[in-house]
């Protein structure tokens, strides 16, 4: 019997992996929601928040808190790993799933800031260095040419996509991925998250949205990426 050569071997299906066309899907039917929200939910929700929810709002902004370790934990668990491997020391099974977590939102945190930059969009409230807000000012919109400024003087127009969100998705769909057993916990630190962002008035949901796009996105390349 001719032995089946190697190299005709089918590749191993990576866990978590998802096809062109449910990928393309995904695609669009996030940028329809983001796009849905900015146009129908958006004022809504921050008026919603400024003007009901704001005897909550300690609670809120505690819930967004939950996303803080992550980004120096991020740059620890990364630095370490790579310290070790100039020394010549591999990272075992569960060390390579925390590098690869590590790295995935290293670079959700670069492209979230970059993005941020790019469609310079102001907040629902005013709650740093008096930024233009809605809620203060009636501004509501995107201004790509002041992000770039922004960048030398504060944050004004750095509400799209939320970072937090972005963050949160990251870890909770990466630890999904390599632990599918408590994906169904997946949802709730997400969750809480956007609730606190939300309630506080922080973000738009349409930012919320585009966070949580960008995280899952991240996270599945990344895995993808590291699983060959």
């Amino acid at each position: 019997m001719k032995q089946q050569s190697t190299t005709d071997a089918p590749l191993p299906q990576v866990r978590g992996s998802i096809g062109p066309t449910a990928m393309a899907a995904l695609c669009v039917t996030s940028v329809a929601l983001i796009v849905l929200s900015i146009a129908f939910v958006d004022r809504l929700a921050a008026h919603q928040a400024h003007a009901v929810w704001r005897e909550n709002e300690p609670i809120f902004k505690a819930l967004t808190h939950i996303v803080d370790p992550f980004f120096a934990l991020a740059g620890v668990v990364a630095g370490c790993y790579g310290i070790s491997a100039l020394f010549g020391v591999r990272p075992g099974p569960r060390g390579q799933i925390a590098l690869r977590i590590a790295v995935a939102v290293l670079v959700a945190i670069t492209l979230k800031e970059q993005l941020k930059f790019v469609f310079g969009r102001t907040w629902p409230e005013t709650w740093t260095n008096n930024n233009v807000s809605y809620i203060k000012d009636g501004v509501f919109g995107f201004f790509p040419q002041n992000g770039w400024y922004a960048l030398a003087s504060d944050r004004t127009y750095h509400s799209f996509p939320s970072g937090h969100t972005t963050i949160i998705s990251v870890v909770a769909l990466s630890l999904a991925l390599n632990w599918p057993k408590f994906k169904w916990l997946m949802p709730i630190p997400v969750l809480l998250v956007a609730a606190g962002m939300i309630g506080a008035n922080y973000h738009w949901v349409s930012d919320l949205l585009a966070g949580a796009a960008l995280g899952s996105a991240v996270a599945l390349a990344v895995h993808r990426l590291g699983r060959g």
